[in-house]
């Protein structure tokens, strides 16, 4: 039987994959009809070990958690998440390094702008600063002796308020 996310500690994670799938930047990129079929390409924790279809985005635990005494009988936790992002690199972007990486940045930016604008509200998770603490990578066949071709990202997300 699946697992459910019941507390402060295991919470953000499902929030967060529920706020990054109700954008419809993320939809849009993913080619996907509504915010639950925007899941299918939104991992938790570990990627699957087969039946990885770009672009899809990883959520995990970061090493920042924490709950602090805001007045009597109250407390806020706040914490901070990995997120990583890859997509393929189209083919007709490949020869133009430019192209390949406007390709990847602007969908990558237009669900990083919407995650900013929703956050916090209807009950999504509640994200007070992203960081992109190294910039994105390409892995191509030239590099890294693969017959793939894409850019990742990776974020850290500090979240307040479960």
């Amino acid at each position: 039987m699946p697992q459910i996310p019941a507390n402060g500690l295991s919470l953000p994670l499902s929030h967060m994959q529920d706020l990054l799938a109700a954008t419809d930047a993320f939809q849009q990129w993913t080619d996907s009809a509504d915010a639950d079929e925007a899941k299918e390409h939104i991992y938790l924790v570990n990627l699957p070990q087969s039946d990885l279809q770009r672009p899809f985005a990883l959520i995990g635990f970061s090493d920042k958690w924490k709950r602090e005494k805001i007045a009597q009988f109250q407390y806020q936790a706040t914490g901070e998440l990995y997120m990583a992002f890859e997509a393929d690199v189209a083919e007709a972007d490949q020869a133009s390094e430019s192209d390949a990486v406007f390709g990847f940045m602007n969908p990558l930016g237009a669900v990083i702008d919407e995650i900013i604008a929703i956050a916090g509200t209807d009950n999504y998770l509640n994200v007070i600063q992203m960081e992109m603490p190294s910039l994105p990578i390409r892995t191509n066949s030239e590099e890294a002796e693969m017959d793939e071709d894409y850019y990742q990202a990776e974020f850290m997300v500090v979240w307040s308020g479960i």
